[in-house]
């Protein structure tokens, strides 16, 4: 894991201000992408002053320049976690455990998608991301 700092803000052209580090801070230590809530109830243990509607300018401002990516991962919620090392999600339907992997075949499938495509050039990013059952829930449902 990278460290993320004033360093990571200033390269996105971003100005460091203490709710952005704070901010940057949080989802670092996160095991696992965060929603908004999350991250406004981590802040709140720093900082109490901080409010969700200046955690959600916060989190725009890192998705626009790159610092985070959003995740949809089945839930009513967005979640955000650091763009850093490349890398996707499996999540458990049944109890919403996320655990992420390297593994990751898409060039070779990228390539076989635009050798069929008539529209498109190129692929710039990708989102892959998938659902099933942790071992817990599979072995409580037996």
């Amino acid at each position: 894991m990278h460290s993320h700092d004033a360093d990571t803000l200033k390269k996105a052209g971003l100005k460091a201000t203490p709710v952005r580090l704070l901010v940057l801070a949080v989802l670092g230590k996160a095991s696992k992408p965060l929603s908004v809530k999350d991250l406004v109830k981590g802040l709140s243990k720093k900082d109490s002053s901080i409010d969700t509607v200046t955690v959600y300018r916060t989190i725009k401002s890192f998705e626009d320049t790159g610092v985070v990516r959003s995740l949809s991962l089945g839930g009513d919620a967005l979640l955000y976690e650091l763009e850093s090392d490349h890398h996707h999600h499996i999540v458990c339907l049944s109890c919403g455990l996320i655990e992420a992997f390297d593994a990751c075949a898409f060039a070779k499938l990228g390539d076989s998608i635009l050798k069929g495509s008539r529209k498109f050039a190129s692929i710039t990013r990708h989102s892959f991301e998938l659902f099933g059952t942790c071992r817990s829930c599979s072995l409580s449902k037996r």
